[in-house]
């Protein structure tokens, strides 16, 4: 009996010292000081659909909202480490000219923490259809080849690559170029796989990301180790 008896009282000790610890935290985050701090916030947009692509240009669009907060310090301190950002949902666009509200709700805060002001209200933006099609690829030949030797054919493999973007700018673009390749010091002939390169940075290349692209090489001059008649029967060939 008395066993029980001491086993209850330790158990309600221990659930009046949890209380009391519960009641002390709550009352201490009553009397926490409140105080207001301003906030810069990423501007990140989400759900943007795949056939359509944000046109805008990196100057007309924010890269981050100015957020003002009211609440308790601990919790604004917590608000700053947790790198927050304002997500944008924008899985209901259509294509054309978007006007975009920035609201409370597009900005998570702890609890008992309060928005006081968004800056900027609202974010302005274009949108337009995504587009694929096929282009040609331009080989990027640089440098010289040295003294005695010219350039041959030069072939790539694929010649045609697809490429995606928004569908104004994509019906403007004929080719796309490999990267650099360089002949100076060349002397045989030879085949390098290259990246590709686009010009407009709102065009991307779908398939394949890479080509090989072949040089051939030709000599000028005959070797001196051979008898003339040998020569042009080489060249024939």
């Amino acid at each position: 009996m008395i066993t029980a008896l001491s086993n209850n009282l330790v158990l309600k000790l221990i659930a009046l010292g949890l209380s009391l610890g519960l009641w002390l935290i709550v009352t201490a985050q009553r009397r926490e000081q409140l105080s207001e701090q301003a906030f810069r916030l990423p501007l990140i947009f989400t759900g943007i659909p795949e056939s359509l692509i944000v046109t805008s240009s990196t100057e007309e669009l924010p890269e981050a909202v100015n957020v003002r907060l009211r609440g308790p310090e601990s919790r604004l301190e917590a608000f700053f480490a947790r790198n927050r950002a304002v997500q944008l949902n924008l899985s209901d666009a259509q294509p054309g000219e978007v006007d975009k509200p920035v609201r409370a709700s597009d900005i998570e805060v702890p609890r008992g923490v309060r928005i006081i002001s968004i800056d900027p209200p609202r974010v302005h933006l274009h949108l337009e259809r995504r587009q694929e099609r096929q282009v040609a690829v331009r080989p990027f030949l640089a440098g010289d080849l040295p003294a005695g030797f010219l350039l041959g054919d030069t072939t790539v493999n694929p010649d045609r690559v697809r490429i995606s973007g928004p569908e104004s700018v994509v019906a403007d673009v004929t080719e796309t170029a490999t990267e650099r390749i360089i002949l100076t010091g060349r002397r045989t002939s030879f085949s390098q796989r290259v990246g590709l390169v686009v010009d407009h940075p709102q065009v991307q290349i779908v398939e394949p990301a890479n080509v090989v692209v072949t040089v051939v090489v030709v000599p000028v001059e005959p070797p001196l180790d051979l008898p003339p008649v040998e020569l042009e029967r080489e060249a024939a060939e």
